[in-house]
């Protein structure tokens, strides 16, 4: 009998925590859009210093489809250099779009 009352005292605590761990998941997605906000900034800087520009002036979401597609460094010291985030999904981007805006014609996190 003991080890009934256990099993159903477990049982009770699993079913008490169980919508605790959604919470964590949106909170997690919400870090991840503002990282990848972060790198896609970062990579548009970098590649801007090396002569290649993804910023479409006034148009983010093309902005970002070229930072996606990527761009290779014509001349200068990182000529041949592949610049962009390829492995970065359609929905990631959509999701890092709330952090980002384009402000002087430089991709810029809000």
């Amino acid at each position: 009998m003991d080890l009934f009352s256990v099993v159903a005292i477990i049982g009770v605590m699993c079913s008490l925590a169980l919508p605790l761990f959604g919470a964590p998941q949106e909170a997690f997605s919400s870090v991840k859009a503002k990282r990848n906000a972060q790198e896609l900034v970062t990579e548009c800087t970098v590649a801007r210093a090396a002569g290649v520009d993804f910023v479409v002036a006034g148009d983010l979401k093309a902005t970002l489809a070229a930072v996606n597609l990527g761009a290779r460094a014509e001349s200068g010291v990182f000529a041949g250099r592949e610049f962009g985030l390829k492995g970065m999904s359609p929905e990631e981007l959509a999701a890092s779009e709330a952090y980002l805006k384009i402000q002087n014609g430089e991709l810029q996190v809000r």
